[in-house]
């Protein structure tokens, strides 16, 4: 409501601060018809979460292996040798960033960062598919 007494957004103002305040039980209610069907798939048993674990892991090895025999061939080798060559070795900024803005700098990290994870993810999926123990690269 304006100084002028007119409401210019629509709402009345007994409307605007009325009504009790909404409870948890509200909220779960809210978020259960978001979802569609609410939180029935979070109650389950262990025993059905170690189905759904074992089932992503082995989504995740086939996966794995797809990128392991890809990359295990001469012509693979030398294509993860380009990606790595052109990202994970490259240099961190050339000549032309070091008197950039700090904006160019920002959109210019995110990009390098973006390229180097999908690369790093490829090189931990084939290790993943080699049963080799990988350490997940962690943000700085």
């Amino acid at each position: 409501m304006t100084e002028d007494g007119q409401d210019r957004h629509g709402v009345e103002p007994e409307e605007e601060a009325g009504g009790p305040e909404p409870s948890t039980a509200d909220f779960l209610e809210m978020a259960s018809r978001m979802l569609g069907g609410g939180f029935a798939g979070m109650e389950a048993s262990p025993a059905d979460l170690r189905g759904q674990i074992d089932a992503h892991r082995t989504a995740m090895k086939k996966e794995a292996d797809i990128f392991r025999d890809t990359f295990s061939t001469p012509q693979g080798r030398k294509c993860l040798d380009i990606l790595i060559d052109r990202t994970l070795r490259r240099r961190i900024y050339g000549a032309a960033f070091e008197t950039s803005h700090l904006e160019t700098l920002t959109v210019a990290t995110i990009v390098r960062e973006t390229e180097n994870n999908f690369v790093a993810g490829i090189l931990e999926a084939i290790a993943f598919a080699d049963n080799k123990d990988t350490i997940v690269r962690q943000d700085a």
